[in-house]
């Protein structure tokens, strides 16, 4: 049965790197499992988060419902934006804190935390992501009757890439925060600018792909799609394979099929949004650069051939191979649906 194979030993290593260098600059970790902990399920990566994590991050208020329910107790942080005087009592009553960004949210939080308890919060920053945060020249009043200000936080957009944007973004973060309180816990790193720019750290960075090993800098990627050839075919030269016959065998060869497809997350990934012309360049250029997909076997490699199907997909294998013959394939875990198991050694 197809599943995906959460390696904890590799998981545990990529948190302990980061920790150590995070414990060498008194810097802390907020932990982000949102999308189901990257694909590695929501429980797997707050287990292993949790000895070096100063708090989770989740996306969505089901997301800190779940990690409650399942025994957390490490603090929370919400990051999307809720819009409800329900879900912000709902949030409340997790004990967990969420990010405020605009002046709706701001105003629900306040006449929740009037009536019941101060609302838990962060203020978010509008450096330059845009649509997510206060404008640095348009920040709430540091004290209001309902809120109880937490940390101080923004979000970096070309991290990955834009090095002179990043940093201006930081600049005006910075002035926000000297503005609004200078002393307020602060955060502003994702996994990639918590790698490119160690300067920027403040009291503490939010990462959560980087575990998964998606960014590569020496991470290793934890996530395998696992399989079972589920039959074995010998096919003649000139055999057209799959829908669209998109694959003709150059000769005579076997064939494995196994139980693993699209629905599982195979060749599945986020489409990009060419906006510019340089990214509509760069997407063209990957396209015809990117490599067949490929399986690992216990005898070595196997070339995906034809289409990747809903549950099952061909694969060239080695003469001789025979059913039951597990195979992996190296995936992103996000695009693996969360009703695929989540199994770990």
């Amino acid at each position: 049965m197809a599943h995906l194979f959460v390696d904890s030993v590799a998981l545990s290593a990529n948190v302990a790197r980061l920790s150590a260098a995070l414990s060498a600059k008194g810097t802390r970790l907020i932990g982000v499992v949102k999308g189901n902990g990257y694909g590695l399920g929501l429980l797997n990566m707050a287990a292993a988060l949790r000895p070096a994590a100063h708090m989770l991050a989740v996306d969505t208020l089901e997301e800190a419902r779940a990690l409650r329910q399942g025994g957390e107790t490490l603090p929370l942080l919400v990051l999307a934006p809720l819009h409800t005087a329900e879900q912000v009592r709902q949030l409340a009553e997790l004990g967990a804190a969420l990010l405020i960004g605009n002046p709706h949210l701001l105003e629900v939080c306040a006449a929740v935390g009037r009536e019941w308890a101060p609302v838990a919060a962060h203020l978010m920053v509008d450096s330059g992501f845009g649509g997510y945060g206060f404008l640095p020249d348009a920040l709430p009043p540091r004290h209001i009757e309902g809120i109880d200000w937490q940390g101080i936080a923004t979000h970096f957009s070309t991290a990955f890439a834009g090095e002179r944007y990043t940093r201006a973004q930081f600049a005006k973060f910075s002035a926000a925060r000297a503005a609004f309180d200078p002393d307020l816990f602060a955060h502003c790193c994702n996994s990639a600018a918590t790698l490119r720019y160690p300067d920027m750290w403040c009291d503490a960075v939010r990462c959560g792909t980087l575990f998964a090993g998606r960014v590569g800098f020496g991470y290793t990627p934890v996530g395998q799609l696992r399989g079972s050839i589920i039959a074995t075919h010998d096919l003649p030269k000139g055999a057209r394979l799959g829908y669209g016959s998109t694959y003709t065998l150059p000769r005579a060869a076997t064939i494995g099929v196994v139980d693993v497809g699209y629905a599982h997350g195979l060749g599945m990934g986020k489409r990009r949004d060419a906006l510019r012309l340089r990214d509509a360049i760069r997407e063209a250029r990957d396209a015809l650069m990117r490599k067949p997909l490929q399986a690992k076997l216990p005898q070595g490699t196997a070339r995906v051939v034809g289409r990747v199907n809903m549950h099952h997909t061909c694969l060239l294998v080695p003469g001789g191979t025979q059913v039951g013959t597990q195979v992996e394939f190296a995936v992103n875990p996000l695009m693996v649906p969360a009703e695929v198991p989540r199994v770990t050694d």
